[in-house]
């Protein structure tokens, strides 16, 4: 009987404790609750719209417990950033954040989109070139160029890739998504593009030359394409341009006219009655045209043409002594002096 008068009184303790330290925890919990310290900071009461100057009705101050979300950079005076530049949107009920502001006395408007070393370029766009006017603020494209370009003595409709990856910043008047200032549906006749310094003549140049069209790219795309160009040659399979119409298509290829040869000279060994030897040279192996005839006594020219001989023949005889060259049967006689 004693023992089971234990049990209960031991189930009793257990359960006292256990009451205990729930009790506890709950103290500590709510000690630690209080302990938590809380800050003003300035929030947007609405959406603000990037480029858009900050006014008293579009923020508020708050009373929030100190997180790393707040940053180091937030503000808890409204009258700090009233008049100030947004450079991004700030979204409802987001802290409001120095990162987030442009640099102070910029003014509002396009300006503050254009970083150091870009400039914004607009750009007409129609229904097929402005990708059915699906573009908007914070687009990415590639800017295509189709052109007629000069091709020897033809002309040649080219469409080249100009420009890739390029950021559109503005449609029409409209500097982010959403805002609509010229009126719900109405279409927009051109964007502004951000573009490198350098690219901005390139551009021009092929929008008054040319068409211009854009390609929409995924934002998360950075591959560059390597197919630059593609020619009307090429689409129609010729392998080049079709020739102008007042160039006979029967026309005779005109003849490439080899350079003539220069001939090699060729020495003939003669030997004169008195033991002299001359030196016959001649314009070639089987010319009879002599260049020049030396002797002991100088040079003396010929190109006087003569019968054809045994060329490289050495011999001896004893006429032409006055000249110092022989006459060896069938061989050209050398000129007097």
């Amino acid at each position: 009987m004693k023992k089971i008068a234990i049990i209960p009184l031991v189930m009793g303790v257990a359960i006292g404790g256990l009451a205990i330290k729930l009790g506890l925890s709950t103290i500590q919990k709510a000690k630690a609750s209080a302990s938590v310290q809380s800050a003003n900071v300035v929030v947007a009461v609405e959406e603000i719209s990037a480029t858009s100057t900050i006014e008293a009705r579009l923020v508020k101050v708050i009373s929030t417990p100190v997180t790393p979300l707040m940053g180091k950079d937030s503000y808890t005076k409204a009258e700090d950033i009233i008049g100030r530049v947004a450079a991004t949107t700030i979204p409802r009920g987001a802290v409001v954040r120095g990162e987030l502001l442009a640099p102070e006395g910029t003014p509002a408007g396009l300006t503050v989109r254009i970083p150091s070393g870009y400039r914004a370029v607009s750009v007409k766009i129609d229904e097929v070139t402005g990708v059915a006017y699906q573009l908007q603020p914070n687009s990415w494209v590639d800017v295509i160029v189709v052109m007629d370009v000069q091709n020897g003595r033809q002309k040649e409709t080219i469409s080249r890739i100009l420009l890739q990856e390029v950021e559109v910043i503005a449609v029409g008047r409209t500097l982010t998504t959403g805002d609509d200032p010229e009126g719900k549906g109405k279409v927009a006749k051109s964007i502004t593009l951000l573009v490198k310094d350098s690219d901005v003549p390139s551009l021009h140049l092929a929008q008054t030359r040319g068409k211009l069209t854009l390609a929409m790219r995924s934002p998360e795309d950075h591959l560059m394409s390597k197919a630059g160009q593609a020619t009307e040659s090429e689409l129609l399979g010729r392998s080049k341009p079709v020739a102008d119409e007042d160039e006979p298509e029967d026309a005779a290829p005109v003849a490439q006219v080899a350079p003539r040869p220069q001939p090699e000279s060729y020495m003939v060994s003669v030997m004169g009655s008195d033991g002299q030897q001359s030196m016959v040279t001649f314009n070639g192996k089987n010319s009879t045209v002599r260049q020049s005839v030396v002797t002991r006594g100088g040079v003396a020219a010929s190109s006087a043409p003569g019968h054809r001989g045994l060329l490289g023949a050495t011999a001896t005889s004893d006429s032409d002594e006055d000249s110092g060259v022989s006459s060896v049967p069938g061989f050209p006689p050398a000129p007097p002096g």
